[in-house]
C-alpha cells in the first residue's frame, strides 16, 4: 500500500481538490492519504468529506512543513 502524506495550511482549495481528483483517477487504488492540516482544520475536513479515498486527517496547532511531514510519518 502506498501512503501519501499531504501537509496543508488549508488555503488552496483548488489545488487540493485537483490533487484529490487526480488521485481518484489512478489505476492503482491501494493508497491511503495522511493529510496534516496546520490551520483551517474545518475547511480541510470539508474538502475531505467528499472523497472516497481512505484518509486520515491529523490536525496540528504548530506550523512547519518538516514538522507536518514528521507527524504524518508517525502515523
Amino acid at each position: 500500500m502506498l501512503s501519501i502524506i499531504i501537509p496543508t495550511l488549508g488555503q488552496r482549495e483548488q489545488a487540493f481538490t485537483r490533487l484529490l481528483d487526480s488521485l481518484q483517477a489512478q489505476t492503482k487504488t491501494e493508497m491511503e492519504l495522511v493529510v496534516v492540516s496546520q490551520a483551517n482544520h474545518d475547511q480541510v475536513s470539508r474538502w475531505l468529506a467528499n472523497t472516497p479515498l481512505a484518509h486520515l486527517h491529523i490536525q496540528m496547532k504548530e506550523r512547519g512543513l518538516s514538522k507536518a511531514r514528521n507527524r504524518g510519518l508517525s502515523h
